[in-house]
């Protein structure tokens, strides 16, 4: 993986734990500079300890959150853990129970914690431990789960000193901004906005950091994929190795299967809900052309009642449910439904309609399609599995015998078997910010 690439996957590249990674982004620094500086308008922070890519977005989206936080209480704890260690020097010690008493009075009596509280606790819990995943701190002495039951639990932790690169560098005075929009909004006076470096820099940032670039979300910038399609895709290939996909009311990028590259749809981790979407896209465009229903024209989407959606994701769970682990098995019909909207919602396969009752399905969603092999029998999944297997040791005992043959037959049995999707030589990427 070439060092633009690295860099868009990762948070960032620390040299203490990641030389290879570090070094080789070092030697590629004229490239990077080159692709964050002309394109995604992003600053390179570089120095002896670290190297990070500030991907900052044009807007800001509920996926773009840090996945492990469950409350707003663990962003409010994260805040004032940074605040915390800049008073620190590097490699400085402290115990966490010096830390709580700074966060008291950090977050001041409107935010104080009421450690009283489990959900408060396991906040706290999940916050520490994040901040150690990314090694803004390190434990040494003292297990953080026991803080779950008990707040009075001792942990001593070591300061990286990396918490001072953690938060985006900003380019003017945070205490003029009014409201989230104003952080997305460019200070530049007296200059056009929608022209020149500021819309490519937009166009780039939207296809990189998002799923899908909507057409009638990204205005005139639009425009620009349309007119440039081959000039950002010649660029997207050189940096990336990737392609550009460009529709009427979308454009996206794609990846080969194998690139071991950003969190992709579909993918070989949480299989089984994959493989759930996948059918529920075949499932959506079924129902929009059973329907003969008719795209919005400002969004290009197509609108059916919540209800319907849930009788859909019911005749699935009907017709492929057999296939699927116990966890989705037994899950009842409303969480099932909740967990595939938020999934969708995630990767802009659909909207939830504000103040209405209805599902948006957006123009990625017919993109996608699986289905299981024809000799699939949900009422008998124990036979089928078992019946595969055989083939499989039958196959597997041919192939010790007869090379040759048995390596034609495999690659045969295994385009029969695997579950197809419209596009089946591309995934779509989101990167870790």
């Amino acid at each position: 993986m070439n060092a633009v690439k690295e860099l868009l996957d990762n948070f960032w590249i620390i040299r203490s734990t990641n030389k290879d990674k570090y070094f080789r982004a070092r030697n590629d620094m004229e490239k990077i500079l080159k692709f964050s500086g002309e394109f995604a308008g992003w600053q390179v922070i570089s120095n002896e300890k670290l190297i990070k890519l500030e991907k900052i977005p044009v807007h800001a989206k509920p996926y773009m959150g840090i996945t492990e936080f469950k409350e707003k209480e663990d962003y409010y704890f994260l805040c004032a853990l940074l605040i915390f260690l800049e008073d620190l020097e590097d490699n400085e010690a402290f115990l966490l129970s010096e830390m709580i008493e700074q966060i008291e009075i950090i977050l001041g009596e409107e935010l104080k914690p009421d450690w009283t509280l489990y959900n408060t606790r396991k906040s706290l819990v999940r916050m520490m431990q994040y901040a150690n995943e990314m090694e803004l701190i390190i434990p040494h002495e003292g297990d953080i789960e026991k803080v779950s039951s008990d707040i009075k639990q001792e942990v001593l932790y070591e300061n990286t000193g990396y918490s001072r690169y953690f938060v985006n560098i900003f380019q003017s005075d945070v205490f003029d901004c009014q409201n989230v929009h104003d952080f997305e909004r460019p200070r530049a006076e007296g200059v056009n906005l929608d022209r020149g470096h500021f819309r490519i820099n937009r166009v780039y940032r939207n296809l990189l950091l998002e799923p899908v670039a909507y057409y009638n979300e990204i205005g005139e910038d639009s425009d620009y994929i349309r007119a440039q399609r081959h000039t950002i895709s010649k660029y997207i290939e050189e940096y990336l190795g990737t392609r550009l996909d460009v529709h009427k009311e979308c454009a996206f990028l794609l990846f080969e299967q194998e690139d071991p590259f950003g969190e992709k749809f579909p993918s070989g981790t949480g299989q089984t809900l994959n493989d759930i979407i996948l059918f529920m896209c075949g499932k959506c465009r079924d129902y929009v052309e059973e329907k003969e229903l008719k795209e919005d024209l400002v969004s290009g989407g197509y609108r059916i009642p919540k209800d319907e959606f849930i009788l859909c994701v019911k005749e699935v769970a009907l017709k492929y449910g057999g296939a699927w682990s116990k966890e989705y098995r037994e899950k009842s019909l409303e969480k099932l439904t909740e967990e595939i909207i938020d999934f969708m919602r995630g990767w802009r396969f659909l909207d939830t309609v504000p103040y209405s009752n209805e599902i948006e399905l957006k123009s990625a969603v017919f993109k996608f399609r699986a289905h299981y092999p024809k000799d699939f029998d949900p009422d008998d999944i124990d036979g089928w599995n078992a019946k595969n297997t055989q083939e499989a040791v039958k196959k597997s005992t041919e192939a010790r015998k007869k090379p040759d043959k048995a390596k034609q037959d495999n690659e045969k049995k295994a385009k029969k078997s695997q579950k197809k999707t419209d596009i089946n030589d591309g995934q779509m990427s989101l990167f870790d910010m």
